[in-house]
């Protein structure tokens, strides 16, 4: 369901009637007024909205998928982490990577850079750019190209839980026969 621009100014006129507690021409007046900077104000009734190609996209399978996913890489990096922590004479080995993501989708990039930053023995120091080039400290910097795949299948899992439909189609394989 889309607010209307009408309907949104009726509905903060509303509220700022029920806020002063008195239904008066002076109150509605100023309520209105107060409407319209709000919403010119936040850019709600601007037409740079994206286009529905770039709009985020919830695909509820894979957002339970993903859910999944992001569990069991918790359990799985605890484990490892107090392995490394626990055995007697393991030499940490950390370092930082500059991986740059594939989609330039915003809540992807954040889902992705929270995921590695929520996951132990690794930590997102820092995003730039679009499509963000994260710069990440992993703990046990064993193989950086392990690392660069396990961050690339997130950022796929992420695309397919809630990206963009040009995300989507950017990130999936290209079809038809192997060359």
């Amino acid at each position: 369901m889309r607010l209307r621009l009408p309907g949104l100014l009726i509905w903060l006129v509303i509220v700022w009637i029920l806020l002063w507690g008195d239904l008066s021409v002076a109150n509605v007046l100023s309520g209105l007024a107060v409407s319209i900077l709000i919403v010119i104000g936040s850019g709600i009734g601007s037409s740079s909205r994206p286009e529905p190609a770039e709009r985020a996209r919830v695909s509820p399978v894979h957002l339970v998928g993903f859910a999944f996913f992001v569990l069991f890489k918790l359990v799985q990096s605890n484990l490892a982490l107090a392995r490394v922590v626990v055995t007697p004479g393991s030499r940490i080995k950390s370092g930082v990577l500059a991986i740059e993501l594939r989609t330039d989708q915003p809540l992807v990039m954040i889902t992705v850079a929270n995921v590695i930053t929520l996951t132990p023995g690794t930590m997102t120091l820092e995003a730039k750019g679009s499509p963000a080039t994260l710069y990440i400290n992993v703990l046990q910097l064993d193989d950086p190209e392990a690392v660069r795949r396990d961050v690339a299948d997130i950022e796929a899992r992420a695309v397919k839980a809630f990206g963009s439909r040009r995300a989507r189609k950017e990130l999936s394989p290209p079809t038809g026969g192997r060359s």
